[in-house]
C-alpha cells in the first residue's frame, strides 16, 4: 500500500502540508507518495488530518447580543484561545474585539473541513481503549460521559397517591384565571395609551422536553389539532412535522411522539403536560379560546426525550445551535436536569448558551431531589439561576400552604422563586382529560406562562426586565421558608401584569385593599446588612413586602439596574408612604377607577405589598 492510498483513506484528500507533517513525524526528509511502504506501514506514524480551509466573506458571522470574540472563536475552532490567537484569527486587535457590538460581522481566518473517520472492526469498547492509548492524557480526544440528562419527573395520580406523597394532598389551583385575564386586558389597554405607547406582539416560546401528544396526524382528518385542547394558532408550524422542526442527532427526533409510535402515559406525556401549563393549563383554557384570534405566543416543541424519562445523548449540546439559529428572543422552558458531578461539561455548556442568548429568558425547574441544594449538587441548568443569572429563573415547587414542597430542591443562591407544583392539572394527550401531576416541572411552566404574557405586552422587554418583574411582584413565602430561595417569593401573575402602574395592598383581613396609582413618596428606611445598617430609599425600590408572620423586606437594586436579593427592614413606627390612588381592584381582579378621593397616606406597618411600575425606558 502506498502512502497516497493510506492518506486518501484516512483524510479523504492528499494535501502537501499533510505529507510534510507525515514525513516529519517519521523522521524522513521526504515522503514518496507512490512507493509502497511494505511492512513499514504497520509502524508508520500518521498524524491527525483535521484540515482547514480559508474562509470567505460570505462565511462571516454576525455578532449577536451577549457574544464575545472568545465565544465566537470557540464556535469556529472548538476550543479556547489566547488574546493573541483570537486577534490573529479575526484579523483585528484584541482591544477592538472587546468592544464589538451586536450587528457587526466578523470574518474568521479559516474553517474546519469535514474529514472521514475510518473505523476498524471491533466493539465500541475496543475503539474507546484505542483512543485512550493514543491520547492517554485526554489532550486531543474528549470522551462524552456515559450519562444522560433527564426529564424532571414528579408524580401523577389521585389524591395522596402522587410520587411526592402526602406533601401534595389536595388539589392545587395555580392562579385565579379571571384575575389573570382582567389584569392582562387592563395592561393591553394601558399599553396603547399615548402616555405609555409600547408595542406588544406574539412571543416566541420553546418547550425543551420529551415530546408532544397535543396533536396527531390522522387519515381523513385535515387538522391534526381537531378535538385538541391545544389551539393550533399558538404553535410554530412546520410543513413536515406540524409543530416544529425535528432535531437530528443520529436519529430524527420529531416533536409529535405519535410519529415515533409512542403511546401517551404520565411519563411520555410529560412534555405535553408542561406545554399545556405554558398556555395556562385547564384553568385558563376558556380565556385562551377567547384570545384564539389574537394569540400571544408561538410555541416550538423541541423533543429531546422521545417520550422517555432520559434525554438523548448530546441533547444539551444541540440546544445552543438550535436556539440561536434564527436570533429569536424567546421564553424557553427547561423542565430537565443534568448531573454536573458526572458530566463536568454540562454546566459550562449551559452557561455559554445563556450568555450567547442573552435576551432569551430561560425558566428552569429546580428538580425533585428532596430538598437538595441545586448549586451544591451541581444540578443543571437549575444551578445557573439566582441573582447571577440575569436571564435564568430557577423555580421551586410550593404546596397548597405556600411552603416549598418536601420533594422540591432549593438554594438560597441559585433558586429564584417558587410556584405551585402540587397536583397541578394539565393534559398528557389531545384526546384525554387533564391529569394532576406534581413536581418542579409543573411549577416552571407556570412562570413561563407569566413571562410569555408579559413579553407579549412589551415586545422589546429585555430578559432581565421580565425576570425582575416576576420576582418583584411575587408573594412573600412564609417565614418558615426563609433562606430556601434567593428572593423568597411565590409567583403572582396578575400583579406582575400590572407593570404600567404602582400596585399597593394595605389593610387587614376583609378590609385589605388592592390599589393602583402612583407612589409619590416613601420614608427613608434602613436594612440590616450583616454587622451594619444600610440606607434604603425610593429611588432604589422595586418592591416592599411584609409577611403576616414576620418582618418587612426591601427589594432594591433599581439604581444598579438589576434587582438585588431582599433585605430585612428595620421598622420605624412612624415611617409611611404617600400614594396617589387611581383604581381599586375588586375580588375578580378587575381594576375600577376610583370616584371619591381615597386616603393617600399610609404607615408602612399597614402595607403588605408595594410594587413600583417598570420604568418606560426599559420597555421601549
Amino acid at each position: 500500500t502506498t502512502p497516497e492510498r493510506i492518506i486518501r483513506r484516512l483524510c479523504g484528500t492528499v494535501r502537501p502540508a499533510y505529507v510534510d507533517e507525515a514525513a516529519r513525524a517519521n523522521n524522513l526528509a521526504y515522503l514518496s507518495l507512490n512507493v509502497p511502504l511494505g511492512d513499514k506501514a504497520w509502524t508508520f506514524q500518521w498524524p491527525a488530518c483535521l484540515y482547514v480551509q480559508p474562509a470567505t466573506s460570505a462565511q462571516a458571522i454576525e455578532v449577536k447580543p451577549g457574544d464575545t470574540a472568545h465565544d465566537l472563536y470557540k464556535v469556529f475552532t472548538g476550543g479556547g484561545g489566547t488574546d493573541a490567537a483570537v486577534a490573529k484569527f479575526f484579523g483585528l486587535s484584541i482591544q477592538s474585539l472587546r468592544l464589538i457590538k451586536p450587528g457587526k460581522r466578523l470574518e474568521p481566518a479559516a474553517l474546519t473541513v469535514p474529514v472521514p473517520v475510518v473505523a476498524r472492526s471491533g466493539t465500541a469498547a475496543d475503539l474507546v481503549n484505542a483512543l485512550r492509548a493514543l491520547d492517554p492524557l485526554g489532550r486531543m480526544v474528549n470522551e462524552a460521559p456515559a450519562v444522560d440528562g433527564s426529564i424532571v419527573m414528579g408524580g401523577a395520580g389521585g389524591e395522596g397517591t402522587t410520587a411526592s406523597g402526602p406533601d401534595c394532598v389536595g388539589p392545587s389551583v395555580p392562579f385565579n384565571a379571571l384575575e389573570v385575564f382582567n389584569a392582562y386586558d387592563l395592561a393591553k389597554r394601558t399599553a396603547r395609551l399615548p402616555a405609555i405607547n409600547v408595542a406588544g406582539g406574539r412571543v416566541e416560546m420553546a418547550v425543551v422536553d420529551n415530546g408532544f401528544f397535543g396533536a396527531q396526524v390522522r387519515p381523513g382528518v385535515g387538522d391534526p389539532f381537531e378535538g385538541s385542547p391545544f389551539p393550533p394558532g399558538f404553535f410554530k408550524s412546520d410543513p413536515a412535522h406540524t409543530i416544529a422542526t425535528a432535531l437530528v442527532l443520529g436519529d430524527e427526533h420529531k416533536p409529535i411522539n405519535y410519529a415515533l409510535n409512542i403511546a401517551p402515559t404520565p411519563q411520555s406525556g410529560h412534555g405535553t403536560h408542561v406545554t399545556g401549563l405554558m398556555l395556562g393549563g385547564p384553568e385558563f383554557k376558556d380565556y385562551v379560546t377567547t384570545l384564539r384570534d389574537e394569540p400571544w405566543a408561538s410555541i416550538t416543541v423541541l423533543n429531546v426525550g422521545r417520550g422517555s424519562r432520559t434525554l438523548f445523548k448530546g441533547a444539551y449540546t444541540t440546544l445552543m445551535s438550535r436556539l440561536r439559529a434564527d436570533s429569536a428572543e424567546r421564553i424557553v422552558n427547561l423542565s430537565i436536569a443534568h448531573d454536573g458531578r458526572t458530566d463536568p461539561q454540562v454546566g459550562p455548556s449551559y452557561l455559554n448558551l445563556f450568555r450567547l442568548a442573552s435576551n432569551t429568558l430561560f425558566v428552569a425547574a429546580a428538580g425533585n431531589n428532596w430538598e437538595a441544594d441545586v448549586g451544591e449538587r451541581g444540578i443543571f441548568p437549575a444551578a445557573h439561576g439566582g441573582p447571577r443569572g440575569a436571564n435564568v429563573i430557577t423555580v421551586a415547587a410550593v404546596d397548597v400552604a405556600d411552603k416549598l414542597a418536601k420533594f422540591s430542591n432549593s438554594s438560597s443562591s441559585s433558586v429564584d422563586m417558587g410556584a405551585p407544583g402540587c397536583r397541578v392539572s394539565s393534559w398528557i394527550a389531545y384526546d384525554q382529560p387533564p391529569v394532576p401531576m406534581s413536581g418542579t416541572s409543573q411549577a416552571a411552566p407556570l412562570v413561563s406562562f407569566g413571562a410569555g404574557l408579559l413579553r407579549s405586552l412589551v415586545a422589546k422587554a429585555q430578559a432581565f426586565t421580565l425576570k425582575d418583574r416576576l420576582l418583584a411582584s411575587g408573594d412573600l413565602l412564609p417565614e418558615s421558608e426563609r433562606g430556601k430561595t434567593a428572593f423568597e417569593v411565590k409567583l403572582n401573575i396578575p400583579r406582575a401584569l400590572m407593570w404600567f402602574h404602582d400596585v399597593l395592598e394595605v389593610g387587614e383581613g376583609p378590609n385589605r385593599r388592592r390599589l393602583l396609582g402612583t407612589l409619590q413618596n416613601m420614608a427613608d428606611l434602613k436594612c440590616q446588612g450583616g454587622n451594619r445598617q444600610v440606607d434604603k430609599g425610593l429611588k432604589d425600590l422595586y418592591a416592599y413586602k411584609r409577611r403576616d408572620d414576620g418582618p418587612a423586606y426591601f427589594f432594591g437594586g433599581r439604581v444598579a439596574g438589576r434587582m438585588a436579593t431582599p433585605c430585612v427592614v428595620i421598622d420605624k413606627p412612624d415611617a409611611g408612604i404617600y400614594f396617589d390612588v387611581t383604581h381599586e381592584i375588586d375580588s375578580n381582579g378587575k381594576a375600577e377607577p376610583v370616584r371619591d378621593k381615597p386616603k393617600s397616606n399610609w404607615l408602612l406597618s399597614e402595607v403588605h405589598d408595594l410594587v413600583v411600575r417598570t420604568p418606560l425606558a426599559e420597555l421601549r
